[in-house]
């Protein structure tokens, strides 16, 4: 997933998802909708779940990145010695 797709989502679960519940629950309030409150619920419920969902795809995503940029040093370090030992001058 690319960071604009992540970034859409994230805004659409951090924001989207609460302005609607409002909308909803004070429109249902004012025009007597049916299922205000199971409605404004669901919305609240929909949008905490994929918050949590993306929450925990980022920590896993930065973990993963976090790990690969440790190989990545530890092989350059290991790298760098055996370049080293073979440079020798005396």
């Amino acid at each position: 997933m690319s960071n604009k797709v992540y970034d859409v989502l994230k805004w659409i679960v951090l924001v989207g998802f609460y302005a609607l519940n409002y909308l909803w629950t004070e429109l249902a309030e004012v025009w007597s909708f049916p299922y205000a409150v199971e409605i404004g619920k669901t919305i609240t419920i929909v949008g905490g779940t994929l918050g949590i969902i993306i929450g925990v795809s980022s920590v896993k995503y930065n973990l993963k990145v976090k790990a690969e940029k440790s190989s990545e040093i530890e092989t350059e370090n290991e790298s760098e010695i055996v370049i080293d030992e073979g440079n020798e001058e005396f």
